[in-house]
């Protein structure tokens, strides 16, 4: 597991860096990483994130300055990248000793939990309910609800959004704003998302 995030000099190559995040994230959670890497791996990405300008509780690690895009590209390379290294971070502390003993660690993954609040997980448009479920699930895939518990206090503001967003999105499937052909998808989804599901 190698930490190759970086930021391309072109968008057509951003798809790229997102998938590599996410394929990170499936492998610190499916498989047995080596210690090492993964500590590695996590003080990499504690040199790569930005502090937001209007707010400096907020650490993105973004593709493109959120300032200068429309809400789309905001979603799928500010806040997307942000999802899963977040994920990658509560993972990583849960599970590597080594990891919790790097200074300022929990300083950073709480400074990644309020970026992740920005939207309130939402995706762009019409979209939007779908990047609930998407964000959901990721965060479901670091282990989001054994970190809130095993640190309660680190961050209210995204612990109550992530209880606020599941017990939402149990109803998701009532809704007439879903397509008729989204709704196989969502009722997947939802029947996944559970707060057993995640200890």
């Amino acid at each position: 597991m190698n930490n190759t995030f970086f930021v391309p000099n072109s968008i057509s190559k951003f798809e790229g860096v997102v998938k590599k995040l996410k394929d990170d994230l499936i492998e610190l959670t499916t498989s047995t990483v080596p210690e090492e890497e993964v500590k590695a791996y996590v003080e990499k990405a504690l040199d790569q994130y930005i502090v937001n300008s209007h707010n400096p509780k907020m650490f993105f690690w973004q593709l493109i300055s959120p300032d200068s895009v429309p809400s789309e590209e905001r979603v799928e390379y500010v806040y997307k990248p942000t999802y899963y290294m977040t994920a990658i971070l509560m993972y990583a502390v849960l599970h590597y000793e080594s990891v919790r003993s790097i200074d300022g660690i929990l300083n950073v993954v709480c400074g990644a939990m309020t970026a992740c609040t920005g939207r309130r997980f939402k995706g762009h448009g019409y979209y939007s309910h779908d990047g609930v479920i998407d964000t959901l699930a990721i965060m479901k895939q670091g282990q989001a609800f054994d970190f809130m518990e095993k640190y309660p206090e680190l961050n209210k503001e995204f612990y109550c959004l992530l209880n606020e967003a599941c017990n939402d999105n149990k109803q998701l499937t009532i809704e007439n704003v879903w397509k008729k052909a989204n709704q196989s998808k969502v009722s997947t989804a939802l029947g996944r998302m559970t707060k057993s599901e995640y200890n």
